[in-house]
């Protein structure tokens, strides 16, 4: 396949990845521009193809629960100290 079409395919999958935000999308974003790669070395179609999909698929069970257990920690804590923040405010304004 051509490097324009493994763009678009890129592409597709990273506005489909921005859309849900689920961290399910991405990963074959970063696989089609790894294919696409190889499409530059002269590789046949079908290795490109298998590259993209065992990539994908690869990168999104080892990376994904990690990098979302990450993310919702980080989106906890804010929520935390945003919460704790507020409590301190409203102490401070009663005199306590």
């Amino acid at each position: 396949m051509s490097v324009t079409v493994w763009l678009i395919i890129s592409g597709v999958f990273l506005i489909m990845e921005l859309c849900t935000f689920e961290f399910v999308m991405g990963w074959f974003c970063f696989s089609g521009i790894v294919a696409m790669i190889f499409s530059l070395l002269g590789l046949p179609a079908w290795v490109q193809a298998l590259v993209f999909i065992f990539l994908g698929i690869l990168l999104m069970v080892c990376l994904r629960r990690p990098l979302l257990n990450v993310f919702l920690k980080y989106k906890r804590n804010k929520k935390t100290k945003a919460k704790k923040q507020k409590r301190v405010k409203g102490e401070k304004k009663n005199g306590c």
